[in-house]
């Protein structure tokens, strides 16, 4: 069957933040939605928000006779009780991106994809296009504040500005008109195993899509290879070092950072780093694409105002600044702690890192290594266990190992704390943090769950 022709589904995982994002839209297109997950969260309660029937626990009994297609997460395992339920009941299931694929074919998509930064630049393009008037549909890696259901903009228009996860491929079953490469680096090698395999499997992806509709990063050499092949190929570029649309000057002020674009377009942005306007200019490039003005966009982007988990900023604790964000790589420690920096030229930065995934951490060591000597203060928390993709032999990647290699570095100057839970790493932040800090909790696992708690004492 096609799926878009069920008229009742059940979303198994319904708590993860692309599986809930599309149950809110199967909602808004009319469909009966039930959804189940093994833990209630807050994404789980902004689902029920949006009237959507949502069990925590896995049950066969879920999986009701009136029931036409099931949506699994990546998340759920072939085994899971409902996934069986369904199975023996013969209803027809498709993978979040098999799902998510089908719902692609019927609007003018454009799928951000890359490494870093495809949470911010979707979101970013769907505030200029808002502002245009185009009325896209929305789905977002992230919650949005300006988005009344968080993680989706239901638009009535033709376009849906969608986020393309990697992750296990599943960008290839998505059917985009355009798409924007932010950048491209090692990551996700449990699933492709090498990086010239991640690489590979991104230029089948981009070859599908015709080469005037590709908005890519001219400063990331491996995002531009992927076109290297053809040089009639006519992508769009942005970047600090070249291409179409370019950044000639950036500085940051009371809080707002401004850039100096090409074709004397000035950009002013809520959120610092210079990563944010690498995000900025591709969102600003496709929106061109699409009919809205440079300047109209750039203009656009002030009303930006972040969005959960990227550079998100919480409140305070002992009278520091806390900061939340989702970066889960090297590179996105880096560019964060270099953000920070420029947004609090006079604090102290105290860094609260929860590494993610025991294959990653391995995958990256010395990456890893290098990116936590900068802090001036460290918490490092212990990984975080992925059900599901981590691998036997992984196991060493510890942060009580890494923090070994890291303190030899960092020396007796920079302050260092390993917590094995998150409530030691929460009583070492009451501990240390004082009011000329800023304290930046950073992973992609559980470790923001303690920063509205760290700010409401």
């Amino acid at each position: 069957m096609n799926f878009l022709d069920a008229r009742r589904v059940h979303v198994i995982g319904i708590g993860g933040i692309g599986t809930s994002g599309l149950a809110k839209i199967l909602a808004h297109r009319g469909v009966m939605v039930s959804g189940s997950d093994a833990d209630a969260s807050v994404v789980t309660d902004e689902v029920r928000a949006a009237h959507i029937s949502v069990s925590i626990g896995h049950a066969a009994e879920n999986i009701t006779a009136d029931i036409e297609a099931i949506v699994y997460s990546g998340a759920v395992p072939t085994d899971n009780v409902e996934r069986l339920a369904a199975d023996e009941r013969g209803i027809p299931s498709f993978s979040y991106s098999e799902a998510l694929g089908e719902l692609t074919k019927q609007y003018r998509t454009i799928a951000v994809s890359g490494t870093h930064g495809k949470s911010t630049t979707t979101a970013m393009l769907a505030c200029i296009l808002r502002a245009a008037g185009l009325d896209p549909l929305v789905l977002v890696g992230t919650r949005v504040p300006n988005f009344e259901q968080g993680n989706v903009f239901l638009g009535r228009g033709e376009i849906f500005v969608v986020e393309a996860c990697e992750h296990e491929a599943q960008m290839m079953n998505l059917h985009p008109e355009k798409i924007i490469i932010t950048n491209l680096e090692p990551d996700h090698l449990d699933f492709y195993g090498t990086y010239a395999a991640y690489q590979e499997t991104f230029h089948q992806y981009v070859s599908r899509i015709a080469p005037e509709n590709c908005v890519v990063n001219f400063d990331n050499l491996d995002a531009r290879a992927l076109f290297s092949a053809d040089p009639l190929r006519r992508t769009h570029l942005f970047g600090l070092q070249g291409g179409e649309l370019r950044c000639v000057g950036r500085r940051s002020a009371d809080g707002v950072q401004y850039a100096a674009l090409t074709g004397d377009v000035e950009l002013k942005l809520r959120i610092p780093g210079a990563f944010n306007v690498m995000n900025a200019m591709a969102a600003i490039l496709m929106a061109e694409q699409c009919g809205v003005e440079r300047a109209f966009a750039a203009r656009a982007l002030f009303e930006y105002p972040g969005s959960w988990r990227r550079f998100e900023r919480v409140g305070q604790v002992n009278g520091a600044e806390v900061i939340s964000d989702y970066g889960h790589h090297p590179t996105a420690i880096n560019e964060t702690l270099k953000a920070t920096r420029e947004f609090f030229p006079r604090k102290r930065v105290v860094l609260v890192y929860q590494p993610h995934q025991h294959h990653r951490t391995k995958a990256l060591y010395a990456e890893f290594i290098d990116a936590l000597v900068e802090p001036d203060a460290l918490i490092l928390n212990e990984v975080y266990h992925v059900r599901g993709r981590e691998h036997a032999d992984d196991a060493s990647a510890t942060s009580a190992n890494l923090m070994q290699e890291v303190s030899a570095r960092r020396g007796a100057e920079k302050q260092h704390w390993y917590a094995a839970t998150l409530d030691e790493v929460a009583s070492l932040v009451k501990q240390h943090a004082k009011s000329d800090d800023v304290v930046v909790i950073m992973g992609a696992g559980d470790i923001y769950k303690i920063s509205k708690d760290l700010c409401s004492t």
